[in-house]
């Protein structure tokens, strides 16, 4: 069993355990209940655009409170450019990222504010790094862990792809990630995190309703669908895959790219803390505000999803984005006119707010329906990724027969 494990849970961050779950030949780029439209943007900076017309045209969200939702995160791959130990480790830091930083600098700066959170997904490495601890310091994680500054979100392994893994494997590295949660922290996450496969399966969205997920936050579908689904504020929806048992997920699409800040910053890769560059202006902190708002405009209740985080991010200066975050938030909640509430949050707290903001001001206005794919994935009119479908079929079978052991 335990080689099986290491085989499937190392190579299904790239998505080569069998075409099986390739189902998607039904409405490709549907979106049932939503009414399709071919918007003429191509890039979110149009998006963006678009919907802070929207905004000026709607002083009712204007005159509501916004409440936004700050989430820190890092999305650390178990596997990418280069090995699992060299990401733990910082072998290649200067471009590679340093997972075993990126723990220890976050567990410092939690223990400086208790308003802090963070949120953590692949299990895969966290457990390097907790084997590793003395009793002190995971006497620590686990009293931020139950006071809510650490959540852990997914519990998988891996975050795996959902093109072309086969099902078994997927319920297996749930299985293995979600065990090792329960036995050595004493919980389980309850929330999916899927932000980075490039494109999602209903099969997958069935899994993850029949495991007992109460809600998915996801990203990467196609950029047409995208733009309409930013414009009819229907990001928030229900997935009901078909399957026998008639599972539906509250699903929640991200706005963009699983890094917010990257629409500050976008000329610098590595670059992902708000105050990467020094202390923001106060035309600076104008421009987020108005952000904000925007993202407000996409969405049908006043719960903003505001992600702080990138790939094998917070490893270098986490108290220095800590404390950015801690004075945006002051700047928005000291500025009454924009009408915006900011604090540190976690995903299961934003599913909370949602549903009863919902409950109470939109009981009749039922959310979208999501019955198909998010396949292909187009992210823009000339980048297709398809090739995963059909390629390595050796390798694949190859990952197939290992998995059977």
């Amino acid at each position: 069993m335990k080689i099986k494990y290491q085989v499937f849970i190392i190579l299904s961050i790239f998505g080569l355990l069998v075409p099986t779950l390739c189902d998607s030949g039904v409405n490709f780029t549907g979106t049932d209940d939503i009414e399709p439209r071919i918007l003429d943007s191509q890039a979110n900076g149009d998006s963006i655009g678009k919907a802070s017309r929207i905004l000026a045209e709607s002083p009712k969200d204007n005159a509501e409170m916004t409440t936004v939702h700050m989430i820190v995160h890092s999305h650390m791959d178990l596997g990418w450019i280069y090995t699992i130990d060299e990401y733990y480790r910082g072998t290649h830091s200067q471009d590679g990222g340093c997972v075993s930083c990126i723990l220890n600098h976050v567990v410092d700066s939690l223990a400086v504010n208790p308003e802090r959170k963070y949120t953590i997904a692949e299990v895969g490495f966290f457990q390097m790094w907790w084997n590793e601890q003395e009793p002190h310091v995971k006497e620590a994680f686990l009293g931020f862990l139950k006071n809510g500054q650490i959540d852990f979100v997914s519990g998988g392994w891996v975050t795996n792809d959902e093109a072309c893994t086969y099902y078994e494997d997927i319920i297996d590295q749930f299985i293995v990630g979600q065990r090792w949660m329960k036995e050595n922290l004493g919980q389980v996450a309850n929330i999916g995190w899927q932000i980075d496969p490039f494109g999602h399966s209903k099969s997958h969205a069935a899994l993850m309703a029949q495991m007992g997920y109460e809600g998915l936050f996801f990203g990467r579908i196609d950029y047409i669908d995208w733009e309409t689904r930013r414009t009819n504020k229907s990001l928030e929806f229900n997935w009901k895959p078909g399957n026998p048992r008639g599972e539906t997920i509250l699903s929640r699409l991200l706005h963009t790219h699983y890094s917010d800040t990257k629409f500050m910053v976008p000329d610098n890769y590595y670059c992902r803390s708000i105050y990467c560059k020094g202390d923001l202006s106060e035309p600076e902190h104008q421009t987020f505000k108005e952000y904000m708002k925007t993202l407000r405009s996409q969405v049908r209740t006043p719960n903003v999803l505001f992600l702080v985080g990138d790939d094998f991010h917070l490893w270098r200066e986490s108290e220095k984005d800590f404390d950015g975050i801690e004075d945006m938030i002051k700047s928005f909640n000291s500025d009454s006119k924009w009408g915006i509430k900011a604090k540190f949050s976690s995903l299961p707290e934003y599913m909370d707010d949602f549903r009863a903001e919902y409950k109470s001001k939109h009981a009749n206005e039922p959310l979208p329906t999501k019955r198909d794919d998010f396949f292909p994935y187009i992210e823009n009119p000339w980048t297709s990724w398809v090739g995963y479908f059909t390629s390595k079929s050796m390798f694949k079978h190859r990952v197939r027969e290992a998995s059977q052991f």
